[in-house]
Formats: structure tokens, sequence, C-alpha cells
């Protein structure tokens, strides 16, 4: 509180004490002391103020007002006469500012500003008032005024100037960036970022100073009488009375009396006096002199002069050398005393006879018009050939010759042009259009032993030889190393290497005593030789004489035309072969056009080949690793791999199933397969009766229909020549059947006349014939007679002698079966007694017995007839006329005994003979007399049975089948499905139709279905517009945009995508949009709105936040650029320092630079020890960037 004594920090006391404030208490009267804790601010004296946060105010009268602001300084009560009212109080109204000083002021809208410096005490009572005679005042932002009445910025209202910097009592700055440093110097309005030093300096008004007019902006003024006139933006002007005229933009002139004249833009002057011409854009003149007539002077566009009393005043010009002279355009003069006496001329000490555009330098150099001759006696001809000489002796006629003794010449012509042509070297020589760079390297010229041209030879044009005693003698040729050679004849050749050689058109020879001989060859390795025809060797040292033939590896020969060979050691080569490895060696291919396994040619693709790779040697075999599969097929002829070996070993060694009705077995290659019958006799074996037939897989053993053998024997059973025999039983031969005393079974009724009977018809036939002959005459009772009885027909004679049958015979009449015994119409009688109708009547029975010769009655022979009617049985009987009729004899068919007696014996034979069964038409087989036919199934779907002597197959009610039904060009079922051959299948029940259901369906629900579902149409709909009926049959086109979406129909699948890349108006997504890595979006120019802020890395930024970042890194950029200016015109300001040159004294130094925009104050001292040998100096230097530097250097000079 007040009067109360506070502690004042060290830090306070040293700024007050550094001040020369006075002591806090004075030696009568204490000083008031505030501290306010809340507000964090401090005040000492009376009257003082500090009202905002963070602000100190010591001083009676000192007031801080702006925000962490500093007032330091007392109110003069000698110029006030203690009145309250007086304002010349100190002042910091701007935030971050500070006053020191009385009466020291920083305005309110000129934030951290500086003021340093107390009014002035004006000598012989002048008035207070005067102008200069207050304190520091600063009304820029940022802005320093330091020295009694010095001001930095505008205090006219409304105008806020930035960075102002006023340094010296009574200096008065004004204008944005601008600064000023010396006593009394003014910077006007309209000469922004500019810089002026010196006392009494002005920018933008009349001084005694250094000066900037207005409108000089960013200009820089140094110096008594320095100035930088109206409208020279960014020049500088150092020294006294240095001048930069009226227009002049970014130029320098430095040193006293230095002068930039009017329009001089760009150009730079230094030294006393020295001067750049009248619109001399882009000039340099540096040199002093002791007026302006021995100063250096550049008066013409982008001229040059350099040197004490030097002028260039052609465009272009350089003038180097003390009097030195360029007056015509493009000259270049260097030298003390050096002048151009012709037009565009370049020289240095020349003779005055060389020529125009000549350049000559060196005793006795002489280069015609447009040359250029270097070195003692060099010489440049002919003035069209533009030739360069450098080097003591050098000559040159048409190109450049550099080097001692070098010459680029015609031959040994001296005057002869070689046209744009080299030589670099001693004692090269080159002719048209080549280059040569070595000792006695030449091109197109041949030398003598002492390096003298001696004559041109057949070729050399655009040749090239680099290296000591290289020749090139071909055009367009090339040869690098020592003693490297292309010898005539062989254009566009190569030689690298020491002792290379090419002499053939197109030869390559790279390598030490490498050699090329014949056209289009390549040798490249130490010691090849490659003098076969398009040949080539690469390694050490081999050899290829072939034509067409490469080596690629070291000690190698190769004799063979077309081959390659690549690996090392290889000398055994034939043409069009491949030899790959170390020491591989190679064969002449043998043509191999088929092979035989097992008495199987197998014919090969690629049987001729023109030769053989090889990649080893007989016992130096290699592995060929990494082959791609090669194509397999009967033309391929591609390498085989590993893999593709593997698989078919794979395969085959699965082997071979053999498969027989039953059973299975497996064999590999290699191992037997026996197939393998019971006949041990070689020799008895046939061939005609077996085959084998390949089909679906399998192999059928086939046996002939019609056996062709010489026997065949089954057990007991011999089937010969001769027939059958069975051995104890039957036997079927050329003499006929003998049944072997065993029943023949199963016989069938005969039916032909040869056919054989069965026990049936022969019992049928034996009852009849037990039956007997029923014998009937004309008169009396049938008689019936058996086989075996006798049946007498008797007649009533008594003497045998007295009959005969020559009389009567018997008729048999077939249609009725009767015998009738008949007289002959004639009889022949030894007496006869006949009545008288003709009949012989009352003839007693006569005797019917052997020996008789009766008459015998009618009634006798129907008697007779009856009984053998009786006999035959049957239908047999007597026929009113005596015949005995019968028909169908035994059943037999027949109506004679005679032939029913022979068909029982046919049948009978038929029966002995047995019979043949066959299957399907097949083969039949002899079923023989009481042998047993056994029917079976075995598939379990036929049954057989027996009943009496019948045979009945029925069908099983549920009949297995293995694969498959089929009918004959029908239907057919297998186990894959029902192929209903293109015919209906009727009657089928309704199936259910339901999920899972595997019923067939008929064509009344197919047809309810299709009357029904089917005919419903399918709805289409889609986001917009009105939904489509669709009924099948009917196309619906499903269509793209034509721009993003299209569709494709393949087989039976309809396909919609979208275009790589779509072309739409806009795209919502209303959770994520994902581009995929690589890919990238392209806007087409156009906007993407409402994109939200970036808060990851990878996130997109919007506008705003472009604009900020852009803004913020310009605002960096900007203050990078800044600083950097700031720095250069720091670089520049030290550079500028003077230092002391007089031994034993000291040097002060002061300094200022400017560079775009920005500028520097720098301040050096100086010292140089009593003896000269030491030099010593240091720096600071400080920029409108707040920046300061230092430096400090130490030097020994001997």
């Amino acid at each position: 509180m007040k009067g109360e004594k506070i502690k004042i920090t060290s830090i306070a006391l040293s700024v007050m004490s550094t001040l020369l404030i006075t002591n806090v208490y004075a030696a009568e009267t204490p000083v008031s002391c505030y501290v306010d804790n809340a507000t964090k601010t401090f005040r000492c004296g009376d009257g003082t103020t500090a009202s905002k946060k963070n602000t100190i105010a010591v001083g009676n009268q000192s007031s801080a007002s702006g925000v962490r602001s500093i007032a330091i300084g007392s109110i003069d009560d000698a110029i006030n006469n203690n009145d309250p009212s007086f304002t010349d109080n100190t002042k910091s109204a701007g935030d971050d500012s500070i006053s020191i000083g009385t009466g020291a002021t920083v305005v309110e809208n000129a934030p951290g500003g500086i003021a340093i410096g107390s009014r002035r005490h004006e000598p012989n009572g002048a008035s207070a008032g005067s102008i200069g005679n207050g304190g520091a005042r600063v009304y820029s932002i940022n802005g320093i005024a330091i020295g009694t009445g010095s001001v930095a910025g505008s205090a006219v209202e409304g105008k806020r100037d930035l960075r102002t910097i006023a340094i010296g009592d009574g200096a008065k700055v004004s204008g944005s960036l601008n600064t000023g440093l010396g006593a009394g110097l003014i910077v006007g309005e309209g000469s922004d970022s500019s810089v002026t030093v010196g006392y009494s300096s002005a920018i933008g008004r009349q001084s005694s100073g250094s000066r900037i007019f207005e409108n000089a902006a960013k200009a820089t003024a140094v110096g008594a009488g320095a100035e930088v006139m109206k409208g020279s933006d960014r020049s500088t002007s150092v020294g006294s009375q240095a001048h930069v005229l009226q227009g002049t933009t970014q130029s320098i002139a430095l040193g006293n009396n230095t002068t930039i004249n009017i329009g001089g833009n760009n150009s730079t002057a230094i030294g006393s006096y020295a001067s750049v011409g009248t619109h001399a854009v882009n000039a340099i003149a540096l040199g002093g002199g002791s007026d302006g007539n021995n100063a250096a002077k550049a008066n013409a566009v982008a001229a040059i002069a350099i040197g004490h009393a030097s002028s260039a005043s052609g465009t272009d010009a350089l003038a180097l050398g003390s009097n030195s002279f360029a007056d015509a355009e493009g000259a270049v003069i260097i030298g003390s005393g050096a002048k151009n006496t012709k037009d565009t001329l370049t020289g240095i000490g020349l003779p005055a006879d060389n020529g125009i555009n000549a350049i000559g330098i060196g005793s006795s150099a002489k280069s015609a018009a447009n040359g250029i001759a270097i070195g003692r006696g060099a010489e440049a001809k002919i003035s069209e050939a533009r030739a360069i000489a450098i080097g003591d002796g050098a000559v040159s006629a048409g190109g450049i010759a550099l080097g001692q003794g070098a010459s680029v010449v015609k031959g040994n012509n001296p005057s002869g042009t070689a046209s744009a042509s080299v030589a670099i070297g001693r004692q090269t020589a080159v002719a048209d259009y080549g280059v040569a760079l070595g000792s006695r390297a030449s091109v197109g010229i041949t030398l003598t032993a002492d390096g003298t041209p001696e004559k041109l030879t057949t070729g050399g044009l655009y040749g090239t030889a680099v290296g000591i005693n290289s020749g090139v003698y071909s055009n367009s040729a090339l040869a690098i190393g020592h003693n490297a050679k292309v010898s005539e004849n062989a254009n566009t050749a190569l030689a690298v290497g020491y002792n290379s050689q090419s002499s053939a058109q197109n030869a390559i020879a790279i390598g030490n005593s490498a050699k090329a001989t014949a056209v289009n060859t390549i040798s490249i390795g130490t010691g090849n030789m490659v003098s076969g025809n398009n040949s080539g060797a690469i390694g050490d040292p081999s050899t290829v004489s072939g034509a067409d033939s490469y080596s690629l590896g070291n000690n190698n020969t190769v004799s063979a035309s077309n081959a390659f060979v690549l690996g090392n050691a290889v000398n055994n080569v034939v043409d069009n072969s491949v030899v790959l490895g170390n020491g591989s060696t190679v064969l002449t291919a043998v043509a191999t056009p088929e092979y035989t396994v097992n008495g199987v040619s197998h014919a090969f693709a690629g049987f001729a080949p023109v030769s053989t790779v090889s990649i080893g040697d007989s016992g130096k075999e290699r592995t060929l690793t990494n082959v791609a599969a090669g194509r397999i097929s009967a033309t391929s002829t591609d390498a085989i791999n590993g893999s593709q070996l593997f698989a078919v070993t794979s395969e085959v060694e699965k082997g071979n199933q053999f498969a027989g009705n039953t059973g299975i077995f497996n064999r590999r290659l290699g191992e037997t397969t026996t197939i393998r019958g019971g006949l041990a006799d070689a020799a008895a074996a046939s061939n005609k009766n077996i085959r084998t037939v390949a089909k679906d897989g399998q192999i059928d053993i086939q046996l002939a229909d019609n056996l062709d053998v010489t026997s065949v024997k089954t057990g007991n059973t011999l089937l010969n020549n001769d027939g059958l025999h069975i051995s104890g039983g039957p036997s079927v031969t050329t003499g006929g059947i003998n049944a072997g005393n065993r029943i023949i079974s199963n016989v069938g009724d005969a039916v032909s006349d040869t056919d054989a009977v069965n026990k049936r018809q022969l019992d049928n036939l034996s009852t009849i014939v037990g039956q007997g002959l029923t014998f009937s005459a004309n008169e009396g009772n049938d008689i019936t007679r058996k086989p075996g009885d006798i049946l007498a027909l008797k007649g009533d004679a008594t003497t045998k002698g007295d009959y005969s049958g020559k009389n009567i015979k018997t008729v048999t009449d077939i249609s009725t079966g009767m015998i009738s015994i008949q007289i002959a119409e004639s009889p022949v009688f030894g007496s006869v007694v006949i009545n008288n109708n003709g009949k012989i009547t009352g003839v007693s029975d006569g005797a019917i017995a052997a020996g008789s010769k009766d008459v015998v009655n009618g009634g006798q022979i129907h008697r007779v007839t009856t009984s053998v009617g009786n006999i035959i049985g049957g239908n047999a009987h007597a026929d009113p006329d005596g015949s005995l009729v019968a028909s169908n004899i035994g059943n037999t068919g027949k109506n004679t005994i005679h032939d029913a007696i022979d068909s029982v014996r046919s049948t009978a034979e038929t029966a002995s003979a047995g019979w043949n069964l066959s299957v399907n038409g097949q083969q039949s087989s002899a079923i023989k007399p009481k042998e047993t036919v056994d029917l079976n199934n075995t598939d379990g779907n036929i049954s057989i049975t027996k009943k009496d002597n019948q045979v009945n197959f029925n069908l099983s009610d549920s009949v297995k089948v293995k694969e498959s039904i089929g009918i004959e060009n029908g239907p057919s079922l297998t186990r894959t499905g029902i192929d209903g051959a293109g015919m209906k299948i009727t009657n089928v029940a309704d199936g259910v139709i339901a999920a899972g259901s595997k019923d067939a369906v008929n064509g009344g629900q197919i047809h309810d279905f299709v009357s029904g579902e089917v005919t419903r149409p399918i709805t289409f709909a889609a986001d917009s517009g009105i939904s489509y009926d669709a009924r099948l049959g009917t196309t619906v086109n499903v269509k793209g945009d034509d721009k993003n979406i299209r569709t494709t129909v393949s087989g039976n699948t309809l396909s919609v995508s979208m275009n790589e890349n779509i072309n739409v108006k806009s795209i919502t997504a209303t959770e994520s949009l994902s581009v995929a890595s690589g890919a990238s979006v392209d806007m087409g120019g156009n906007a993407i709105h409402n994109v939200g802020n970036a808060t990851r890395p990878g996130d997109a930024v919007n506008y705003g936040q472009f604009q900020q970042a852009f803004s913020s890194l310009g605002n960096q950029i900007n203050r990078v650029e800044r600083r950097a200016n700031a720095g250069a015109a720091a670089a520049i300001a030290t550079a500028g320092l003077t230092q002391a040159y007089i031994p034993g004294k000291s040097m002060m130094s002061m300094s200022g630079g400017t560079f775009q925009g920005e500028s520097s104050l720098a301040i050096g001292l100086s010292t140089i020890s009593d003896n000269g040998n030491w030099v010593l100096k240091g720096s600071f230097s400080s920029t409108t960037r707040n920046q300061t530097g230092a430096s400090v250097g130490v030097g020994f000079q001997f």
C-alpha cells in the first residue's frame, strides 16, 4: 500500500538503473509504489497509471494502459511547470508496447510498439514545443522509435503503418516496413519497405543526408548524399553521393559518387565514380577511379566493365582489365589495355592481324576470322571454318585442335579444310568430322614416326579415336584405348581396349587385345579373336571362326557355323549346335524317326534334327531344371518336365485291371498276365474257332458259331469226323445211331416219315397191334386175329394139286381201307363149273391152310378180310366187295400197315438219335436219349416248372433287372432314367405335386398346371414405372441405361453389370463410399459439395479447411520468405561493413542492407594488430523481422 516499502526485482532495478532513472527512493521524498496482485500490475511514482492486466508504470505521471504494456519515465517538471494538464508524460497505450524515457509514447493503435528516448533539452532556452523536441513516439504496429524526438509511423488519423523503424535523434520514418537509421533522417509516405542510413538522410523529401524519394518502394540509401530517386523500387544506393536515378528499378550503386543512370534497371555499379549508362539494362560496372573518366563504365545493355578505367559500350560486351575497351556487340576483351579494333571480336592480348570474331591468346597465336587460337604458335586457319586451336603449335583448319602439336587438317595439307573435327592431345591428328583424343591419336590420317600427319586414309569421316596412339581409318567408327585401332574398310566399327582391333564393317572389339576381323562381329574380352562373319565372343580368351556363331565364356574354340556356346573350355562344336556349361561337348545329331518296342513301332515328331543341344559331357551330365510343362501331342516337340513324367508314371503304375465274368486282378507294365488253356500239346490247338472283339472298354472272347475242330472231347464224350461217341453209352456215327442200350428220353412225337417215334407213339401202336386185325367177309361173323395169331382162310377143296393161285389176287382200296380178293376176269382152271348168273355158288368152304388149293367161298373171304381188319385195328374193315379198308393206322397218319410201320421205324430212329437244344438262335447242343436237360434261371425273374411232360415258364411278379429294360425300337428303362424313344407313356396316375415329391405327373396334371399356373403371367416391377405382365413364351427385354449399366445374355445366364467407369449426375452414400487402393475418382472439373471437416489422416478436407490450411500455409510461407529475405538483407548489410586497414588501428562501422522488401542494420568492430599480421572483427545485425545475428572472425595475414 502507499508509502510501504516493497521489494523491487533485480530486473526492474537493472532496467531502471540502465536507463538512468532516478533511484526508487529519493534522498528526501520516498516514491510510492503499488502492486495489484489481482491484475498483476506494478506502478511506482506519483500519478502513475497501470490500468490493464500485467502492466508496469514507473515514473511520475507515467501511464501503461495497454495489456502487458510497460511505461518507464517521469514527466519533466521544468517543462510543464508542475502543470498536471501537460501531457508530455511517458505513455504505453498499445497492447504489448514499451515506452522508456520522458515523453516516450506508444499510441493505442500501435500494439507491439517500442519507443525509447526522452524529449530533447534545447540549449539557449529554445522552445520546448519545437519539432523533434518530444520523446520517442510510435504510431506503427510493431514499430520501433529509438532516439530523442524519433517518430515511427504516421500520426495521420485512419492510417496504420506496419513494422516501421526510426533510429536516431530526430529520425522520423513513416510508411510500412520502412527503416531509417541516422540523426535527423526522414522517410516519407509512398516508399514502403525502404531503408535509409546516415545523418540527415531522407526518404521522400530533401535532405543533406541520404535520401529515398517518394514512390521508391523497398529502396535503401546509405551514406551522406546517397540517393534513390523517385520510382526506383527495390534499388540500393550506398556511399557518399551514390545515386540511383529516377525510374531505375532493382539496381545497386555502391561506392562514393557511383551512378546508375535513368533506365539502368537491374544494373550494378561498384567503385568510386563507377557508372552505368542511360537505359543500360542488366549492366555491370566494377572498378573505381579518381573521377568519372578513369572509373569503370558500362554503357550498353548487358555490358560488363571490370577494372580501372575499363569501358564496355557494346551490347553484351565484356571488358576485363585495367583500361580494357569493348565497344562492339558481343565483344569479349580480357587484359590490361586490351581493346577490340574490329566488329564482334573476342581477344586476350591479340596481335593486330587477327580476324573478325577471332580469339587469339598466346605468343604468335594466330586466328582467322571467327576462329580461336590459344597457345604459343597456335593457329586457327580459314575464317569460314570457325577453327579452334589450343596448345603450343596446335593447328586447326576447320575443327577443334587441343594439345601440343594437335592438328585438324586435310592430311599433310595445311590449307585443307577439315570440317567440324576435334583433336585433343599431343600430336593428335584428325580429318573431316572426326574426333581424336589422346597423344598421337588420329582419325582419317596416318602419322609418321615423329607424330607428323602423313596422308589421308580411305575413311575416317565421323570417326572417333580416344587413347594414346589410337587410330580410326574408317567412316563412323570408334576406337578407345591405348593403341586401339579401327582399320580401313571397317565403317561403323568399334575398338575399345588396349591393342583392340576391328578390321571389318560393323565389327566390335572390346577388351585387351580383342580382335574382330569379319563383318558384323563382336569380340568382347581379353585376347578374343572373332573371324567368322556375323559371329561373336564374350569372355577371355576365345576364338570364333565359324559364321553366325557365338561364344559366351572363357577358353572356347568355335569353328562351326550357326553354333552357340555358353560356358568355358568348350572346343567340340558342330554346325547349328547349342553347347551349355563348362567343358560340355556335342556330337552330330542322329535322326530318330521311330522306335520299336516289343515289335510295335512308334513314329516320332521332329525326327529330322538339324543339330544338338548339349549341357554336359560323358560323366559330366547336368540336370535341366525349371523346365515348363511341354505340350503333349502327336506332333509336339516340346521338352517334358519331371512332373509330366511323374504323372505318366503314376498312370502307368496303376497298371491294367483284368476282369472276367467273375473276379478281377491288376497287372502293371512289365508284369505277366497269363491267359492259359488246359491243352498242354500246342500242336493240338487251333486258332480257327475263337476270336476277340474290343468294345466299350472290354474284350469279349467269342466262340465260332460253327466250330471247325478235328475232334471235341468232353469227359466220356468224343466228337470227331466219324460222329459222336459216348464211352459206355450211345453213339451217333456215319454208320448210324447206337443208343448203347440207353433210353432216349423226352422224344417228341414223330411228324415226318423219317422222324423217330417216342414211347408214347409206340405204346399207342402196341395198343393198336394188341387189338389185332378183325377180318370180315361177305358173309358170316367177323374174326379177329392178333399179331402172331393164325387166320385160316379155308376152301372146301381137299386135294392140293387141284388149286391154282393165278386166277385170284388181293386189291387194296386206300380210300376205303378194304382189301378185296378178286378173281381174274379170265381165270384159268383145269375145270370150272359156273352157274347161269356168273357166280360160283354153293362153293363149300375151302381149306385155308398152307398148301391148300381149295376154292374159298365168299364167306371165308369175308371172314379173312374182317379178321385182317380187326388185326389192323382202328377203322379197318372189310367192304362188301371183299376188300379190306383201313386209314390212319395206329394214328400214324398212314393208311397202310407198311407206311405205318415205316413211320414207327423212323420215329424210333429219331428218338435214338437224340435232339439239339439251342437258346436265342445260338449254337445248339446235342442231347442224347436218356440225357437230362436242366432248365434254370439265375436272376430270379423267371419261374420254370414241370408237370408231366409239360414245362412251364412263368415271369416273376417282381422282375429284377441290373442295368436296363428295353423294347426293341421302343422305350427303355435304365439306371439313369427312362427313354421313351419318342413314344407315349400312358395310364400314368396322378403324381403328388409337392416339395420333395419325385412322382411322375400325367398329362392331365400338366394341362391343369398350364391352364392355371403357367398361363398366369410373371409380373415385372421396377423402382418406377408401371409393372409389366409377361406370359411364358414372350420376350422381356432387360436393358441397361447405355451409360452405366449393361445386360448380357450368355447361354442360360442373364448378367446385369455396372460399367467400371460410371457416369452419373450425383452419388449419395447413406453409410460409406470406398475407393479401392490404387484407384482414383475423376470429378471432371466439378466440385464435391457438403464435405465434412477431416478428423483423421486419410480424410478428404473441405474448402473451408483447405482455405484455412492454405491461408495458414501461405502465412507460414510468407513468414518464412520474409524471414529468409530479412536474413539475406542481414547478410548484405553485414557484407557491407568496412574494416580497419591500418596496422594498430580499429574501426567501428555500420551498414544497412535490403533484399526483396526486407531490411537490416549491421554494426561492426574491427582491429588490426600493430604488426599488421592479425585481423580481428565482429559484427551484430538486426532485421525488420526482429531477427538478430552476430559473427566474429580472426585472420592471419602473411
